[in-house]
């Protein structure tokens, strides 16, 4: 409505610009300072994540010193140490032994060729030769231990030698000049002999088990006896 009084019009006019432009200018003022943290939250965002990822690409190029070796395989195989007794023409008794039969004429050299082979590819070994014979059998025959043959100290009638590992086969012969000799006894003494005989066995165990007389006991122990 128009009014003559343009004070009251002009007072009227600037409450209502001035209670505007007030709460204009505070709500410009909160809106700015809003704007601005939201800016600043949104750049502090943006180059947090731009260090990150500039970290992670530094990290992920980063060439520390390495090297790799060959691998190294251990393959373990089978040992066996493997000896036989031969005699030429021994035959089997049906009771795991060799047998030969002789005749004893006074003065005769009998052929008695007992031999030991260490088959190949055995490992190193002690090798025994023991031999048992009857009490009356130096009564009536002769013979003679080869020399490469050692007597085992304390052990009546056993012998021994070392021998090396080998893929061949390895043959060690008993009696010196493979032999035994008749003595010359009399009629009698030969009517009265009895049962004569005399017997070789073969043993064999590997040189690690110790000294020779330890070997030997273990040899006992392992036959029983």
């Amino acid at each position: 409505m128009l009014s003559t009084n343009g004070n009251t019009v002009v007072g009227r006019f600037k409450m209502v610009y001035g209670y505007r432009n007030n709460n204009q200018k505070g709500k410009y003022k909160m809106t700015n300072q809003k704007e601005n943290r939201r800016r600043g939250t949104k750049i502090a965002v943006l180059v947090l994540a731009f260090i990150l990822a500039i970290g992670c690409a530094i990290g992920g190029t980063i060439a520390w010193l390495t090297d790799t070796t060959a691998p190294v395989k251990n393959t373990f195989s089978t040992s066996n140490i493997s000896i036989k007794l031969e005699e030429t023409d021994a035959v089997a008794n049906g009771e795991g032994t060799l047998e030969k039969n002789y005749k004893m004429v006074p003065g005769e050299v009998l052929v008695k060729d007992p031999k030991v082979t260490v088959e190949g590819d055995s490992e190193a070994c002690y090798l025994f030769v023991e031999i048992e014979k009857t009490t009356n059998f130096d009564t009536f025959i002769s013979y003679a231990v080869a020399d490469d043959w050692t007597a085992l100290d304390g052990e009546d009638g056993v012998y021994y030698r070392t021998v090396a590992a080998s893929a061949d086969d390895q043959e060690f012969y008993v009696l010196v000049d493979n032999e035994v000799t008749v003595k010359d006894v009399d009629s009698a003494t030969m009517e009265g002999a009895g049962e004569v005989y005399i017997e070789f066995t073969a043993y064999a165990i590997q040189q690690s088990v110790g000294e020779v007389a330890d070997a030997w006991a273990e040899v006992r122990v392992l036959n029983n006896d």
